[in-house]
């Protein structure tokens, strides 16, 4: 279930991409939806003989120019066709940027954060930086990227649309673990769910052999591997049918894995989830090869979900 949803913004007009999904998941939902965006520090005032005498107190005009962004967006972005709430937040750098949203998240139990992947400014240059990295390390809950636009101004009119769903997994259980999130998330959208495992991203038949309860009597090529992964498919597609019908299972011999995800997920209606680290294949890969190039180069939103080991 969805009651809250987190949108981080830096007041980049690439950052408020993330708004459209928000409303529209809201609408569909009922969950509320927070605004957040954490205060910039000024600089140190630096004054002397010979040099530009700053404002001693840059808070004033900073503070100011943020109020009026932050009211400015939950004012535009309020659904007036439903009675969800929307409330937009300064927050206090008190730690890190990251550290500071992952805090906020907590505080008004986030179920879900949403936001761009390129633009200018703190939050959403986040994908491939620092800050990315800290937050989906960090961050509880599953985070939705979104291709932002910086030549573009998201429209509250138009409504995002997901026509499909593609889950990678490698036959771990950490893998796994993106499958309810994403049911969670875009089964509101009543789209199909593609249980995706490219055989080029699994080293080793005893992980799936494991799963399946097979015995191990022969090489991992395609040819023999291609059955016992799509059995392995079957037993965890059944599973998610208790929920839907609208899942399918495709197993790939041949292709790395993110160019594999990235061919399946080429219409830009396309959504992908995946789990960010694990064991094996896709899910060890936190900000590796897998993961980044299937962020950079996918058209469509992407669901990060950090698996927890215990699960």
């Amino acid at each position: 279930m969805i009651r809250t949803i987190l949108v981080p913004l830096d007041g980049s007009r690439t950052a408020e991409h993330a708004l459209p999904w928000a409303r529209s998941l809201s609408r569909r939902t009922g969950a509320a939806v927070r605004l957040a965006r954490v205060r910039r520090i000024p600089p140190a005032p630096v004054a002397g003989e010979g040099m530009t005498t700053y404002d001693p107190d840059p808070y004033t005009y900073i503070t100011k120019e943020e109020d009026e962004y932050m009211a400015a967006a939950a004012k535009s972005w309020l659904d007036p066709e439903s009675e969800t709430t929307l409330t937009g937040v300064l927050l206090e750098p008190t730690d890190s940027i990251a550290g500071t949203l992952i805090r906020y998240a907590e505080t008004v139990s986030a179920d879900v954060t949403i936001m761009t992947t390129s633009g200018h400014g703190a939050v959403s240059r986040f994908l491939f930086g620092s800050v990315a990295d800290e937050y989906l390390r960090r961050a509880a809950g599953p985070t939705l990227l979104i291709r932002g636009d910086v030549a573009t101004t998201p429209d509250p009119s138009i409504e995002p649309r997901v026509g499909k769903v593609i889950v990678p997994l490698d036959g771990s259980a950490l893998s796994e673990q993106a499958v309810t999130p994403a049911l969670t998330l875009f089964d509101w959208y009543g789209c199909e769910i593609t249980l995706l495992l490219a055989l080029d991203a699994v080293k080793d038949i005893r992980q799936l052999m494991e799963r399946v309860g097979g015995s191990i009597s022969h090489l991992w090529t395609p040819q023999t591997a291609s059955p016992i992964a799509g059995e392995y498919l079957q037993r965890v597609a059944d599973r998610l049918r208790r929920k839907t019908s609208k899942v399918r299972t495709r197993v790939v011999e041949h292709g790395s894995a993110a160019d594999v995800i990235l061919t399946e997920a080429a219409d830009p209606t396309t959504a992908i989830a995946m789990a960010t680290h694990g064991h094996g294949g896709l899910t060890r890969m936190l900000f590796g090869s897998v993961t980044d190039k299937v962020v950079r180069g996918a058209t469509g939103p992407v669901l990060i979900v950090r698996p927890h080991p215990d699960e």
